[in-house]
């Protein structure tokens, strides 16, 4: 600030392994802009949507006489509501059918919500994501798509005004731990907001008009330092 007293933080002498993992993990925290062909195995997705988004384990709760089991989660949310929801659009893997899918975390599948069986089902993605290839992120290359959408009035009940504060806070933690996952598996991801609205929450099949898709990711295969002579 200039003019307050400032007292330096000090450094980490005797980190513990945990420390130093996270601590990599964020030096290689980076957007990948750019990728290479190959395209990425259903395993290698799979393994990437567990590690960012997962269920931690589960607790039972007794309310008013009802025995409520609650699953936890890797990611924080006030009340426990969360109203950040996942879809992936996979335009590339032939190992899953082209398409648009809902993450169901509880069950750790992926839910087909339309089919790309036809080129201009797939072209309507593209027109939502404003695809071109003078565009700075190579969506050509990249494997799949994730989308971030919030259910903007469901802490609202609970939270009043502020909960659409809490939910716009959990898509900036679902965001991280995507990139968090990304780094520790070596995918190459780039989270973007450029897609036209409406023509996305169509493709999404989304119900409720304050549910809204917020931001994209690209995630593939990104390059090396032999990729890139």
């Amino acid at each position: 600030m200039g003019f307050c007293p400032s007292f330096p933080l000090l450094f980490t002498r005797n980190p513990s392994p945990s420390f130093l993992s996270l601590d990599r993990l964020n030096k290689k925290r980076k957007s990948t802009r750019t990728f290479t062909e190959r395209i990425l195995s259903f395993q290698e997705i799979s393994s990437f949507m567990q590690l960012f988004y997962t269920l931690t384990g589960c607790e039972t709760v007794d309310f008013k006489g009802t025995t409520i089991t609650r699953h936890r989660r890797n990611i924080a949310s006030g009340g426990a509501l969360y109203p950040t929801e996942i879809h992936l659009v996979n335009h590339r893997n032939e190992e899953l059918p082209l398409g648009v899918y809902r993450y169901n975390v509880i069950d750790f599948k992926l839910e087909q919500i339309q089919a790309f069986d036809t080129q201009e089902k797939k072209e309507g993605f593209y027109t939502a994501i404003m695809h071109s290839s003078t565009g700075a992120i190579d969506y050509d290359n990249a494997t799949a798509f994730l989308v971030f959408s919030s259910i903007l009035n469901k802490h609202s009940f609970k939270y009043k005004d502020f909960g659409v504060v809490l939910s716009l806070l959990e898509l900036g933690e679902f965001v991280h731990a995507a990139y968090l996952a990304a780094a520790a598996l070596d995918i190459g991801c780039c989270s973007f907001g450029g897609f036209l609205n409406n023509q996305m929450h169509q493709l999404l099949e989304l119900k409720n008009g304050l549910h809204q898709p917020f931001l994209c990711m690209a995630i593939g295969t990104k390059k090396g330092e032999e990729d890139e002579t």
